[in-house]
């Protein structure tokens, strides 16, 4: 029964995850373009295992597959998109109480390579109405 139990890896590592965005912001136009006739399914395979390569070379204890790499980089855009929302809505309270934590370093390199994106900033000059009548 404890051969049937898998191992754990290491979590990544702030250097693995800064290396993570910084590979993907290189290889942005491959992985976030479009499919098209000069764009395929396998040019996208290629950058993440050329991303999870480079991601290897620099902790060669710990073996990370494209696959484990790109739900990590799924993850890491998850938590900037929710770091950056609680940050907006914090500059907008009022009151006392203790500041709210920081956005991190790695959320806020991805932040900075989204800012133009509509789901990091949401889209201007629309007003929601969810609710209002």
């Amino acid at each position: 029964m404890a051969d049937s139990k898998m191992n754990r890896k290491p979590n990544f590592t702030t250097e693995e995850n800064i290396m993570l965005v910084e590979l993907f912001e290189q290889h942005k136009s491959v992985l976030q373009g479009k499919f098209s006739t000069a764009l395929s399914n396998q040019d996208k395979n290629l950058a993440w295992n050329k991303i999870s390569m480079a991601i290897n070379a620099q902790n060669p204890a710990v073996k990370r597959e494209p696959a484990e790499v790109k739900k990590k980089w799924k993850n890491l855009v998850m938590n900037a998109k929710k770091e950056a929302s609680t940050d907006r809505k914090s500059r907008t309270k009022t009151g006392g109480g203790p500041p709210e934590k920081p956005v991190s370093a790695v959320s806020q390199l991805i932040c900075d390579m989204h800012e133009d994106s509509p789901s990091f900033v949401g889209l201007s000059g629309v007003d929601s109405f969810i609710g209002k009548v």
